[in-house]
């Protein structure tokens, strides 16, 4: 993924600017907590779906105040000891959520449940699904799993359900080439008859 240099260089007129986000947790019910968050602030075309690159990002750890389960460790490889102590930086997460028009997420409903209920700010905005809102399966896709179109598409990852990680793997796979467009153009599609509405 190229970076953009500044969004001084941006032609806002043309060019979008959305956020890309990940989290990894301590499990997947009600009462479990963040361990990792990262976002990406992209810039994209307007008119053509291309990403264009990233403009500003940033990963971080939290303390969950509650031991991580041997199951979640296996799957992150997140410890108590990696965490312990550590918190986000809310503001910096704020301040490049803010400058999003909408978020993406793979899985978008379970990393919205979690970043919703610490920051409000997720809550007002639109979340765009990369696993839900594009049609994979019509693509002759057999899953719609990130690790799974990520091998489709020969996309390797240094490290697995690490936030950073997935959400730079989401964005080169939303940057693939779908016929003359890329799987981006179909988000964007959602995206504008959201706001039509």
């Amino acid at each position: 993924m190229i970076a953009v240099a500044s969004l001084h260089d941006l032609d806002l007129a043309k060019v979008g600017l959305a956020v890309a986000l990940d989290v990894e947790t301590t499990g997947f019910g009600y009462q479990d907590k963040i361990v990792e968050l990262a976002l990406s602030l992209f810039a994209f075309g307007r008119e053509t779906g291309q990403i264009l690159g990233i403009v500003d990002e940033y990963s971080g750890l939290q303390d969950p105040k509650m031991p991580i389960p041997v199951g979640a460790r296996r799957v992150h490889g997140i410890s108590d000891g990696d965490v312990r102590n550590k918190a986000l930086d809310r503001s910096r997460i704020a301040t490049i959520m803010g400058q999003g028009e909408f978020i993406v997420a793979h899985n978008a409903s379970f990393d919205r449940r979690f970043v919703a209920a610490e920051f409000s700010l997720a809550r007002e905005m639109l979340w765009l699904c990369s696993c839900k809102d594009i049609a994979w399966k019509r693509r002759g896709f057999q899953s719609a799993s990130l690790e799974y179109l990520l091998n489709c598409h020969q996309i390797r990852m240094e490290r697995r359900h690490r936030a950073l990680d997935d959400v730079h793997a989401t964005l080169m796979l939303l940057s693939q080439p779908d016929g003359k467009a890329t799987y981006f153009t179909e988000l964007l599609g959602k995206y504008r008859q959201a706001t039509l509405r």
